[in-house]
């Protein structure tokens, strides 16, 4: 993605801002990798040690696609994640705080982002994966324009794709 700068400013939603993370945001970070519910999907939390190593290091040496996402109220780090080629297409990814779960902030967040991602880019195909026992991520994806098109197993789970196209997320504004 060589063409398209990684959020040079923070992109800013109505509740949420995205943008890279900084030095600052690993507490933040810590406890997100840290939580077992957070976690639960996504391998399982980290231990005390290794979320401190992956925090620092995310902050140190930020990619493109990296994220946090603050509350605009009071700019908590409520969330992170990434967009990244992981299996082939783009693939976007995140978790959120738990006392944030429920609000509506990640779907906001998700759709902005979404939306970003194909407006910056020339990619016609953003994909998402969740685990078929997370309800809660398969909701989000799929109030947020997200197809389901397969399931699949994976770390000893059966996991659900999701897909994003430019022309159906194009022509369901259109509507």
């Amino acid at each position: 993605m060589d063409d398209v700068e990684w959020l040079p400013t923070p992109l800013t939603a109505s509740r949420v801002r995205v943008r890279r993370p900084v030095h600052g945001d690993e507490a933040a970070l810590v406890a997100l990798f840290t939580d077992e519910e957070v976690r639960q999907f996504v391998g399982g939390p980290l231990g005390e040690d290794d979320a401190r190593r992956r925090a620092a290091q995310l902050v140190a040496d930020s990619a493109w696609g990296d994220l946090v996402v603050e509350a605009r109220t009071d700019r908590a780090v409520i969330g992170s994640g990434d967009l990244r080629r992981k299996r082939g297409p783009w693939e976007i990814s995140y978790q959120f705080d738990r006392a944030h779960w429920g609000l509506g902030l990640a779907s906001e967040t998700l759709e902005f982002l979404v939306a970003w991602f194909f407006a910056a880019t020339n990619e016609d195909l953003l994909i998402a994966v969740t685990q078929d026992g997370n309800q809660r991520s398969a909701r989000v994806l799929e109030r947020g324009g997200a197809l389901l098109t397969d399931t699949f197993q994976q770390y000893g789970a059966v996991q659900r794709r999701y897909e994003f196209r430019r022309e159906s997320l194009s022509s369901s504004a259109d509507v």
